[in-house]
C-alpha cells in the first residue's frame, strides 16, 4: 500500500535503526539499535520520557543487561514517536473533513459528526482509532461530584477521563461493577473506587499517595439521540485503516527487536552468578512469554525482595504475578496498574478477574527499597529486609 504525499520524508525507525535486510549481529548486541542515525530530538525526548516514567531497567540488574534492556526502551518510544509523526497530518486531515461534514449537515446529522471530529481531537496520537468506540458521545458518561457537590470526574463512554485538565483511562476491575480503576497518564497515581453495591449512589476512593475521600454517582451526562453519522464514520473507518498500516509496521519492528533482545538475554545467564541469572532469565521471559503459558511481569525486579511491614507482615511480589504473605500463598496476583510505567502495582486478592480487594503499591521515589501501599483503610510503608 503506497502512503499519502504527506509522509514524504519520513521514515519508519525499522528503517532508521536497522534496514532491511539487517546485518548479522554481533554477539554483544551492539548492531540492535543505530540511534547515530536518529533525530537528537527525538533521541532527547525518549530519555526525557524515560526519567518522567521511570522506565529504567533496575539498577540490581548486570550493567551490560541494564543497558540493552534501557535501550529496547529508547527504541520503543522513539518508535512510538515517528508514528505520530506520521498519524498527526492523518488525524489532522480527518478532523478537517469531519468539521466540514457538520458544517454541511444539520440537526442528528450535525450533532453525530461533531461528536466524531470531538472523539478524533481528543483521542491520544499514541492510540489506534477505534471507530467503534467513536459511536458514543464523547460528552456522555458518568459523573461523579465531590463531597460538595462538584463535578469530581467524567467516566467517558469511551473509557477515558474527563474532568479538571486530568487524562487516563479507567476499567472496572470486576463483573459486578464495585471495584473501578482510574490510572491518570503521567506519575505514579492511580484511583480505586470501592462501591457497596453496582447502583450506590455513593463510592469510597482512595489513591496511590495515601489520601481517601468520598465521592456521590450524579445523574449521567445524556445527549441527543442519534446513530452514528454515515459518511462521518466511512472518513473514519479509511482513515483508520491507514493508520493501521503504520502501527503495524511499527509493531512488527518492535517484535523482531523484541526477539532479537531475548535471545541476547538468554546468552548472556551463562556467564552470570546464580542469583543474577534468575532475574535475566525472568526479563528475558517478561519480553517472550507465549500464549497460555506462566506470563513473567516485565521489570518485575523493582519489586524484587521481601517487604517488611508495619504490622510484622512480609510482603512478596513474584515475578510470576503470585503474591506471598509471611512465607505462603496470599491468594492473590499482582501486575502493573499504570499505563505507560513500572511505578505503582495492583494487588487482587481473590480471583484476578473478580477480586474481592485490592491494593495500590508504590515504589518510593525518593527512598530505595521502600514502596507505600494504599488500601481503602491504611496508607502503609514498608521497607525490603
Amino acid at each position: 500500500m503506497k502512503f499519502p504525499v504527506i509522509f514524504a520524508g519520513l521514515l519508519s525507525l525499522s528503517a532508521v535503526l536497522c534496514p532491511s535486510p539487517c546485518a548479522a549481529e554481533v554477539v554483544d548486541g551492539s548492531d540492535f539499535f543505530d540511534f547515530d542515525k536518529v533525530k537528537e530530538e527525538d533521541k532527547k525526548k525518549a530519555e526525557a520520557e524515560m526519567e518522567k516514567q521511570e522506565m529504567a531497567a533496575d539498577n540490581a540488574l548486570p550493567a551490560n543487561v541494564r543497558e540493552m534492556l534501557d535501550k529496547f526502551t529508547k527504541y520503543q518510544l522513539i518508535e512510538q514517536e515517528i508514528v505520530e509523526h506520521r498519524v498527526k497530518p492523518l488525524r489532522e486531515a480527518l478532523t478537517a473533513k469531519l468539521s466540514t461534514l457538520a458544517e454541511r449537515s444539520s440537526g442528528a446529522e450535525q450533532t453525530a459528526a461533531k461528536n466524531l471530529s470531538k472523539y478524533v481531537t481528543e483521542l491520544p496520537l499514541k492510540k489506534r482509532l477505534r471507530p467503534e468506540r467513536a459511536i458514543a458521545d464523547p460528552n456522555s458518561g458518568e459523573r461523579w461530584n465531590d463531597a460538595n457537590g462538584r463535578e469530581w470526574l467524567v467516566l467517558q463512554q469511551d473509557g477515558y477521563i474527563r474532568g479538571g485538565g486530568a487524562r487516563g483511562p479507567w476499567r472496572w476491575l470486576n463483573p459486578q461493577r464495585t471495584l473501578l480503576l482510574i490510572d491518570y497518564w503521567g506519575g505514579s497515581v492511580a484511583h480505586v473506587l470501592v462501591l457497596a453495591s453496582p447502583g450506590a449512589m455513593e463510592a469510597q476512593a482512595f489513591d496511590s499517595q495515601g489520601e481517601k475521600w468520598k465521592v456521590k454517582r450524579h445523574q449521567a451526562v445524556t445527549a441527543a439521540a442519534k446513530g452514528p453519522s454515515a459518511e462521518g464514520m466511512k472518513l473514519l473507518q479509511e482513515s483508520a485503516k491507514t493508520e493501521a498500516v503504520i502501527r503495524d509496521q511499527s509493531e512488527a519492528s518492535i517484535a523482531q527487536r523484541r526477539a532479537r533482545v531475548t535471545q541476547w538475554l538468554l546468552d548472556q545467564t551463562a556467564s552470570l552468578l546464580p542469583a543474577d541469572a534468575v532475574k535475566v532469565r525472568n526479563e528475558a521471559a517478561s519480553l517472550a512469554a507465549p500464549k497460555g503459558a506462566v506470563r513473567i511481569r516485565s521489570k518485575a525486579s523493582l519489586f524484587d525482595g521481601v517487604y517488611a511491614m508495619p504490622d510484622g507482615r512480609r510482603l512478596e511480589m513474584k515475578p510470576d504475578g503470585s503474591v506471598i504473605l509471611n512465607g505462603r500463598p496470599a491468594g492473590a496476583t499482582w501486575d502493573w496498574c499504570k499505563d505507560a510505567n513500572s511505578t505503582t502495582t495492583l494487588i487482587r486478592f481473590g480471583k484476578e478477574a473478580d477480586p474481592s480487594d485490592v491494593w495500590i503499591v508504590r515504589r518510593s521515589g525518593g527512598e530505595k527499597g521502600v514502596i507505600r501501599i494504599a488500601t481503602r483503610t491504611d496508607y502503609i510503608t514498608a521497607k525490603r529486609e
